[in-house]
């Protein structure tokens, strides 16, 4: 059997949670939007230098496999979870300036706003940059 890379995860990643966030946008309760953006507030920037705790950035991902409607996303997604406990921290780790750092933090709550209005488009513009950004330079590094 052939050994799963670190990339081959986060390509699955990407493309599984991009989709997820358009059908959160499309099918979250008010209750799980709320939810949503209440994760992304305890991502404050007042913690810029630690980082956000990696179980909230968990929390807010596994939200959005929530709201999307659909189980199988939710359940791909919590295979994901040990990775992620790895791999968040180590992908923070990469961010070298306090603005990088907010700038993250930004990503996650337009990409809330984004599900919160129901704006699906939006919402996988704001996933990809989030990819993009957040595990492209983990990739880089």
């Amino acid at each position: 059997t052939a050994q799963i890379d670190v990339s081959d995860v986060w390509e699955v990643r990407r493309t599984i949670e991009v989709e997820t966030a358009a059908l959160a946008a499309r099918n979250a309760t008010p209750e799980q939007c709320a939810r949503i953006v209440e994760l992304t507030e305890l991502m404050s920037p007042d913690d810029v230098d630690k980082g956000p705790d990696t179980e909230t950035d968990i929390a807010f991902h596994l939200a959005i496999a929530d709201a999307c409607g659909n189980a199988l996303f939710r359940q791909i997604f919590v295979s994901f979870v040990p990775l992620m406990r790895d791999s968040v921290p180590k992908a923070w780790e990469t961010r070298q300036t306090q603005q990088e750092r907010v700038d993250i933090i930004n990503l996650h709550r337009t990409l809330a706003a984004a599900i919160a209005r129901g704006d699906a488009d939006e919402a996988r513009r704001n996933m990809v940059a989030h990819f993009d950004e957040s595990i492209g330079v983990l990739l880089r590094a």
